[in-house]
């Protein structure tokens, strides 16, 4: 064998093997960011009058005990960051300021460090008191609980506290439709209610609203209604209780499928909606990302927000995870099957996630992005997408928007 062939073989060798070295993912990310959504609560209407006003709008035990098992998930599946002692220099969590997101940012982080969540009464379902993740991980925590009632964490004195309450004007859990900050997300709603996909969608979905009002003293008409009706649909679910009217469960998936379509028409059919929504917090997810990856010193390991519905289905919105048309081909699958033909392009209900892990940051950087412990796949293979391409992912998916264009957008 010549010199030279050796020398040529040698080359691609260590070429092989630096890229080996530079394209092999870490076991474990070095850094995750999560954004869910509050646990289970109380109405935001009077449909339902066993629900006291006092309640609405308020977590539930359901809720709580979603959130703690929410924490202990994410403690298991990312031991190496969430280790037995909070490190406020590494771990970062952030709540919207009303209650009932603290509170399940309280549950959330007890569930992370602490371990010794509680369960609920009996009577209550195991699968409307789980947050909708991966059942065979669940139910092995299910089974591991105390038999002690769930509790509103705040009343606990040997709770962790790690929760820093969002008061800024960062806009990160900001709800561009009817926002002060975005005037024209009334106006786009409006019209999105009006116009002819609406028309055409409420058609298709009218057998089934009317076999829902049957049972209604103040009928459902518009998809306005449908909205209100069906998020007291949802919390009564949760929360165990009997449907408004006597209503049969065998309509709730129906109904929330056609619930789903006309929240997602309302806020994120246009392009504009979509991108002006998730601006702020896929900008505030790259620029958490950035960190790691730039080393900087301040970067977190871990940064966890706790939010609200419409945040995550915006991000999902804007990154093409959940689409009218996959909305409505679901709707139709239940109506063919009793099945979904996208099992991703679902609402995101109570303690919903979206997890976005970073890998060899240091390296051949990559991204991972999972919706209810469900990897997406926005680049080939099950590796996730390398850190640049899912920066640019990222940003097409608002539009490449500054905070001065999304002024400009909004008409603020």
């Amino acid at each position: 064998m010549s010199r030279k062939f050796l020398a040529i073989f040698a080359l691609f060798a260590c070429l092989h093997l630096a890229l080996s070295q530079t394209t092999t993912l870490s076991t474990k990310p070095s850094q995750v960011i999560e954004f869910f959504v509050n646990g289970a609560r109380g109405p935001s209407n009077s449909y339902d009058s066993t629900w006291s006003s006092s309640e609405w709008n308020k977590i539930t035990a359901a809720g709580v005990r979603q959130q703690f098992i929410l924490g202990k998930l994410m403690q298991n599946k990312y031991s190496n960051i969430f280790t037995s002692s909070y490190d406020p220099d590494k771990v970062f969590v952030l709540s919207d300021y009303h209650y009932l997101n603290v509170q399940s940012a309280v549950a959330h982080t007890e569930g992370l460090y602490q371990g010794l969540g509680l369960s609920m009464k009996s009577g209550f379902p195991v699968a409307t008191a789980v947050p909708p993740f991966d059942g065979t991980a669940v139910n092995s925590l299910v089974q591991a609980l105390s038999s002690q009632p769930s509790t509103y964490y705040a009343s606990n004195p040997n709770l962790i506290f790690p929760t820093i309450v969002d008061i800024s004007s960062s806009m990160i859990f900001e709800r561009i439709y009817g926002s002060s900050s975005c005037p024209n997300g009334k106006v786009w709603a409006a019209a999105n209610m009006k116009d002819a996909t609406y028309t055409s969608a409420y058609a298709t979905f009218k057998p089934t609203i009317d076999k829902a009002n049957v049972y209604l003293k103040t009928k459902m008409s518009t998809g306005a209604n449908v909205i209100t009706f069906v998020d007291t649909v949802l919390v009564d679910m949760y929360d165990n209780r009997a449907y408004p009217g006597g209503m049969p469960s065998t309509l709730v998936p129906s109904l929330v499928a056609a619930y789903s379509w006309f929240v997602y028409h309302q806020e994120y059919a246009q392009l504009i909606q979509r991108q002006v929504s998730a601006y702020y917090p896929v900008t505030e997810i790259l620029s958490q990302l950035a960190a790691q990856v730039n080393g900087k010193s301040s970067a977190y390991n871990a940064v966890i927000y706790s939010g609200n519905t419409y945040n995550l289905y915006a991000i999902l919105a804007a990154f093409g995870v959940v689409t009218e048309d996959c909305l409505m081909a679901n709707y139709r699958s239940l109506q063919s099957y009793g099945g979904y033909d996208y099992p991703n392009c679902v609402f995101p209900v109570f303690s919903s996630s979206i997890v976005i892990e970073l890998y060899n940051p240091t390296g051949s950087a990559r991204v991972k992005f999972y919706y209810n412990n469900n990897l997406i796949n926005f680049c080939a293979g099950t590796d996730g997408c390398p850190y640049n391409d899912f920066v640019t992912l990222a940003k097409n998916s608002i539009g490449n928007l500054s905070s001065s264009t999304f002024k400009t957008k909004c008409n603020y």
